[in-house]
């Protein structure tokens, strides 16, 4: 696999860089939950040495070093990541809590604006507690 890793794909990578310079991971969400550069083209689906998913743009995304030396890595090698951002909502991109809330959104919830205004029991308790702020 490191025969892709050729100067074609430095200058690639590099402009993919440069057209929106902040790490795109769950943890800082280009810039909104936290600040950091991107410096590394990830591959969302691993390519595995598929030429075609190697270069497909749709597939890449902006992080920064430590998030895809962190927890991507982790996420590739046993399918989970574990913890908490410091609201207590999950960090792994695939939790059932955070895959509600982006269907949420997606079906225009308009008062999904910050996912920490939600039930923090999530889906487990049936569509009724999407959506739903806390409080009486």
């Amino acid at each position: 696999m490191s025969g892709l890793y050729t100067y074609r794909w430095q200058k690639a990578s590099k402009a993919f860089l440069a057209l929106q310079p902040l790490c795109e991971c769950p943890r800082c969400d280009a810039g909104r939950l936290r600040v950091t550069p991107a410096t590394v083209v990830d591959h969302h689906v691993p390519h595995r040495g598929d030429l075609k998913l190697f270069w497909d743009k749709s597939n890449w995304r902006r992080l920064a070093k430590a998030c895809h030396d962190s927890w991507k890595q982790q996420l590739e090698r046993s399918g989970t990541v574990r913890g908490c951002d410091a609201q207590g909502v999950p960090v792994d991109p695939q939790h059932p809590w955070r895959l509600a809330v982006e269907r949420a959104r997606r079906a225009g919830g308009s008062e999904l604006q910050d996912a920490t205004q939600l039930d923090r029991t999530g889906p487990s308790t049936g569509s009724s507690a999407i959506g739903r702020k806390k409080g009486p």
